[in-house]
């Protein structure tokens, strides 16, 4: 069942988007999408939050949506840069390179998806984690009610590319490279609409990226992170720097 349900707290935007089907609990779990607002300036972040599962491409009939994925095993090694990171999560030891511009279901084998969506993104669990990339300049904040998941981490990523190109965004980056990331835009843009006429006309954050669209893993970059904070910011959040590549 697709529904849209907004709630506006002090800070949160909260959009429920959508109930999916828990398959270990056959309970339905609600998607959430939170925007915040009215945050002092800095650099522009998109905020997650889950329960058990928050993915809004979790309901599926196998064979429909996954008949064109063909089965596979592959053998997962504990990182020896990141042992505490997920092996599917961590850069040095993830087999998965997918296309954050398509659906989960579309870009991940569903033997992998379906088998690791619920698994716990690290060893120690932890309720929150932030994403930030040398790629874009925004922060993608994942926040869940019990712990975060493989699941989750895939498409919060999936999910704050497709937003709309901010204001605070496009004069960041026009600023910082000018006239070379407006014309990786634009041609992003053109194959995009090219693909889809019926979508989003408005640039995308996607675009931003140009072929460097595919995720890679996470990995860590403490002097990079911190410079994305602010000065002796308090209770700063557990911090991973996503490698983008392209195809």
């Amino acid at each position: 069942m697709f529904k849209i349900i907004l709630v506006l707290t002090r800070r949160v935007l909260v959009f429920c988007v959508d109930e999916v089907l828990d398959f270990q609990s056959n309970r339905l779990a609600t998607a959430f999408a939170a925007i915040a607002i009215g945050r002092r300036a800095r650099a522009p972040q998109s905020n997650y939050t889950s329960n058990e599962v928050k993915s809004k491409t979790l309901v599926t009939s196998s064979r429909r949506q996954y008949g064109h994925h063909r089965q596979r095993q592959i053998e997962l090694n504990v990182s020896t840069k990141y042992p505490s990171l997920h092996p599917l999560l961590a850069e040095d030891t993830s087999p998965l390179k997918y296309d954050l511009r398509h659906e989960l279901v579309e870009s991940i084998p569903a033997s992998d998806f379906l088998k690791y969506r619920i698994s716990p993104a690290q060893q120690i669990p932890t309720r929150s984690l932030e994403i930030v990339s040398k790629d874009f300049p925004w922060q993608i904040n994942i926040i869940s009610d019990e712990e975060v998941t493989c699941g989750d981490v895939w498409q919060a990523l999936y999910l704050a590319l497709q937003e709309p190109i901010r204001d605070s965004e496009w004069g960041l980056m026009m600023m910082l490279e000018g006239e070379a990331r407006r014309a990786i835009i634009a041609d992003a843009e053109k194959k995009r609409f090219e693909r889809d006429p019926s979508g989003e006309r408005s640039p995308k954050r996607i675009d931003s990226l140009g072929d460097k669209m595919f995720f890679a893993g996470l990995g860590r970059d403490d002097e990079f992170s911190q410079m994305r904070h602010l000065p002796y910011s308090l209770g700063e959040p557990e911090t991973w720097v996503v490698k983008l590549v392209a195809s």
